[in-house]
């Protein structure tokens, strides 16, 4: 009988350590759906992405993508996340991947707290985003 809740705690720790892998991905498509959780749809196309999540429970992960969305899905982006314009200059994180180079043109938005950066290229409409939680 004393064998039971003990195989039950085997089990339960087996589940939980070999759930705990850490993610990462270069494929753009891919790093859009673990950052968003579905498949980018009609109205967005991820061009390039980089991806790493932590082994944690917690959902400690950094992404970079650019994509190549509709003005309909960048409204509601802006207005979904509460994003603020801002005049500040963008700060490019040091390990950003070679490709993430947004042009000088940008519209620059962020969230009122942590650690993000959302920039819109006003030529072509590619949204470049920057999304750090740690």
């Amino acid at each position: 009988m004393k064998r039971a809740p003990i195989l039950l705690l085997s089990v339960l720790l087996c589940f939980i350590l070999s759930s705990c892998r850490e993610k990462r991905s270069n494929n753009a498509e891919e790093c859009y759906m673990l950052w968003a959780g579905e498949k980018p749809g009609k109205e967005v196309f991820a061009i390039h992405g980089q991806f790493w999540q932590s082994a944690h429970f917690t959902k400690e992960y950094i992404v970079y993508l650019e994509l190549a969305p509709t003005p309909k899905w960048c409204a509601a982006f802006i207005k979904q996340n509460s994003l603020i314009k801002t005049d500040n200059i963008a700060i490019l994180p040091t390990d950003a991947p070679a490709w993430f180079t947004p042009p000088q043109n940008v519209n620059l938005w962020k969230q009122s707290s942590g650690n993000t950066l959302y920039m819109q290229d006003r030529q072509t409409g590619r949204f470049f985003i920057y999304e750090e939680q740690l």
